[in-house]
């Protein structure tokens, strides 16, 4: 047992102390994390490149009648960025020796995945529209809460009763009660949860592979993301320690490549279907699939 006040007087030299541990994480994990890293960088480019040729418009603000075209391309632009950004932080998560946090930010990415390739099946941008306008929704929700009781409210107080009675008209709700209920599919279905999400996929997605255990991954993430006893009781570091670890970095590693991939190729599908750079996308998504499977065959044989 170490003496509180020795610790207290030790000279801290946290940068050394990391370089460190990331020698160990980089002799013990060299091969994966490179390769991770390449799929994160060569991701960056092409996701660039991809966004470039759409041509976003970065100054776009959701309205009642905003087009079709341009909801599902801003959506599906947004979710592919936060995306890779997910996708560096859980790296830098493994390269600091935390994989039980990498694995909880892999839920992130799950969602992330479920939501953009429900909002890519409606052609119509209608799904686009609803998954942007239902932050619009709470914020004027609680605006209206707030100022309930005033009798002299502003002018943005009156404009969000205003919207809000209309977006909740448009949308055929009485209230904003979770955040999946903008999931309407064009044929009239309903998704109020992500269990309800990922069912409708299994049943009505076209070329999604493995859905069942990307489920699992879900599920499993989730238990590190919301500290249940499970995740308290079963670290994928050192069991029992409180340093840092370079073991349990192979599912992160594996798990969140896989997801940004799958995010990044309904992006790039759309992209096709707008006739962009066509051949060219093509060749992004072998390549991160190429990188993907690299990582999958290094993890494997370090497990050997």
């Amino acid at each position: 047992m170490h003496n509180f006040d020795d610790i207290a007087s030790r000279p801290l030299n946290p940068l050394d102390n990391l370089i460190c541990f990331a020698e160990k994480v980089d002799g013990k994990w060299h091969q994966s994390l490179e390769w991770m890293e390449k799929l994160i960088a060569y991701a960056q480019g092409a996701f660039c490149k991809v966004q470039s040729q759409l041509s976003p418009n970065s100054s776009f603000k959701i309205s009642f009648d905003s087009s079709s075209e341009e909801c599902l391309n801003y959506t599906l632009c947004s979710i592919s960025r936060n995306s890779l950004r997910i996708t560096d932080a859980v790296l830098c998560l493994l390269l600091s020796g935390h994989p039980d946090a990498a694995l909880g930010l892999t839920r992130t990415l799950f969602e992330y995945f479920v939501d953009s390739y429900l909002v890519s099946l409606d052609k119509t941008g209608k799904c686009a529209w609803r998954y942007i306008v239902y932050d619009n929704g709470h914020y004027w929700e609680k605006i209206v809460k707030i100022n309930s009781k005033n009798d002299n409210c502003n002018e943005e107080v009156k404009a969000a009763i205003k919207n809000l009675a209309k977006l909740k008209e448009l949308l055929g709700v009485d209230k904003f009660k979770s955040s999946n209920q903008w999931a309407e599919m064009p044929d009239g279905c309903r998704l109020n949860s992500m269990d309800e999400k990922i069912e409708y996929i299994a049943n009505h997605g076209v070329g999604v592979k493995h859905i069942d255990f990307l489920k699992g991954v879900w599920l499993r993430s989730n238990k590190w993301a919301h500290g249940s006893s499970v995740a308290s009781h079963n670290s994928l570091g050192t069991p029992g320690s409180l340093s840092r670890s370079y073991i349990g970095l192979e599912d992160p590693i594996e798990e969140a490549s896989q997801l940004l991939v799958l995010v990044l190729s309904v992006y790039f599908e759309f992209a096709v279907s707008k006739d962009i750079i066509t051949d060219e996308i093509y060749s992004f998504m072998n390549q991160l699939q190429g990188i993907q499977q690299c990582i999958t065959q290094s993890l494997a044989e370090h497990s050997e």
